[in-house]
């Protein structure tokens, strides 16, 4: 039943997605912890008459920026091409790339401090 409430919420309109998809997504089961995690990840939740909504795209990109901070700390000299090869959305890359710009050329300092350098 809680499946096809989800189909027909994305054939109404594939840009939004409800509580219930974000809490799907985020396992997170009462709406106060879905607003704490929304709020915290700079996503706005927007009422629509009596139901809640995200957009999407922007919850998309909130997951991708996780992802992409992940990877500059574990590979930051090349985080930005392990990304492009990952990544199968080409405009969801070129928002990443233009929020985290790949210029950057991080050295190691003799105290393992990370020290940027701008090529």
């Amino acid at each position: 039943m809680m499946n096809m409430k989800l189909q027909i919420t994305q054939m109404i309109d594939p840009t939004r997605m409800s509580l219930t998809e974000v809490s799907s997504r985020i396992n997170k089961k009462d709406n106060r912890s879905i607003k704490n995690w929304l709020s915290k990840n700079n996503i706005k939740l927007i009422k629509d008459g009596n139901d809640y909504f995200v957009y999407k795209w922007l919850f998309e990109f909130s997951e991708q920026l996780k992802i992409v901070e992940q990877l500059k700390e574990i590979y930051p000299n090349s985080w930005h091409k392990l990304y492009e090869a990952a990544s199968t959305n080409e405009k969801m890359k070129n928002a990443i790339f233009l929020k985290h710009p790949p210029t950057n050329l991080v050295m190691k300092n003799q105290q393992n401090n990370n020290k940027i350098i701008t090529k």
